[in-house]
């Protein structure tokens, strides 16, 4: 009686061996069951862009592949999931921006309305006071009058800044304010700019063009949209704003070296996407925010989030939406590019203006090196 007792007890193996005895009766659809609960996740990570939910998916996927490799079932079965779960993730993430930018509209059938409440800190804008004050020193360019904007009672220029001197061997820069009427700090800083133009004599060097308010009526009426109550900077696929139109007549006729795009982001912090060739440009960019007190965007610190904020608005999937920013365009058609977004939940108007300015500059700055 003792024999079989001391037999079963010397086998150390025992228990784990019935473990994976039972363990393995359920593997198949244990791995089916990880394939799935993966790729939806990726679903959701696409709809929401969100970047904890993409750790979690990573780590899913890394789960998944490590039981797929090591716990061994049908051949066929194995290598099935395996390629499910690889072009799965694929395509579950995009149907997920899919989703997600079917919700964005470049254009609205409602009226646009006057924003007399808003969380972004928007001050109210004298557009005459601000073409008064920019104006005032822009005696080294020409102003020119694109095309005038009807809304209502209001008849509104929207106007352009040419350099006086346009010798074709100057590099070509168009600096764009006043995209989105709730993001007013770029309209702000175009007084400062031509000041620093003036004080360096910088139109001697560059052939300069600047919008200051692409879009006025959005501007008067504190809202994000145009006149029509459309997104001009999601509408670079099917161009239905007369400002899009512009902007895609002008880089074609002017071929453009850079572009500078003034914002206003929807982060706590001045955030940047640089999209040009020039080296240090986003180190110095970045030191010299630092060196003037204003806060660098949580975005610019995390590569993923950074990533998840930009791929949402610059992916396949966004021309599937017809929805394409500004940025996005400029580098289909071969124009580099600075999208400039400053911090839009500081109260201090200063340090949002001062943002762009110092793009500037570090742009400028890159060039001359």
């Amino acid at each position: 009686m003792t024999k079989p007792i001391q037999k079963k007890l010397s086998n150390p193996y025992c228990f784990l061996y019935r473990s994976l005895a039972i363990i393995k009766k359920g593997m198949n659809e244990l791995k089916i069951g990880l394939t799935t609960i993966t790729l939806f996740t990726f679903l959701i990570i696409g709809f929401l862009s969100n970047y904890i939910l993409l750790l979690l998916g990573l780590f899913l996927a890394l789960s998944t592949l490590i039981v797929l490799l090591i716990v061994k079932s049908k051949k066929g079965l194995d290598f099935m999931l395996f390629l499910i779960l690889i072009v799965g993730i694929v395509f579950a993430f995009h149907s997920g921006l899919i989703i997600r930018n079917s919700f964005q509209k470049v254009c609205f059938i409602s009226d646009l309305k006057n924003r007399t409440e808003n969380k972004f800190n928007i001050k109210p804008i004298d557009l005459n006071q601000i073409e008064h004050d920019i104006l005032q020193n822009a005696d080294c360019f020409n102003l020119v009058t694109l095309t005038t904007i009807e809304s209502g009672d209001s008849i509104v220029n929207l106007n352009i800044l040419k350099s006086i001197d346009t010798c074709r061997n100057k590099p070509k820069i168009l600096i764009i304010a006043g995209v989105h009427g709730s993001e007013p700090s770029g309209v702000y800083a175009i007084k400062e700019i031509i000041h620093k133009i003036k004080v360096e004599n910088l139109l001697q060097f560059f052939n300069i063009q600047i919008i200051y308010a692409l879009n006025p009526i959005g501007l008067a009426m504190y809202n994000r949209n145009n006149e029509c109550n459309c997104d001009i900077n999601r509408d670079y696929i099917q161009f239905k704003t007369m400002q899009s139109k512009l902007i895609k007549k002008l880089c074609y006729l002017n071929k453009y070296n850079y572009v500078l795009d003034l914002h206003e982001g929807p982060y706590n912090g001045h955030y940047f996407i640089n999209n040009t060739s020039l080296k240090g440009l986003e180190s110095r960019l970045t030191s010299k925010l630092k060196e003037n007190n204003i806060i660098i965007s949580p975005l610019l610190q995390n590569g993923i989030r950074n990533f998840l904020f930009k791929y949402q608005l610059d992916s396949p999937t966004t021309r599937l939406n017809k929805i394409m920013p500004l940025d996005n365009y400029l580098n289909s058609i071969g124009i580099e590019n600075i999208l400039s977004e400053s911090n839009p939940l500081s109260n201090n108007m200063e340090h949002r203006i001062l943002g762009h300015v110092i793009t500037f500059d570090c742009l400028i700055n890159s060039l001359n090196k």
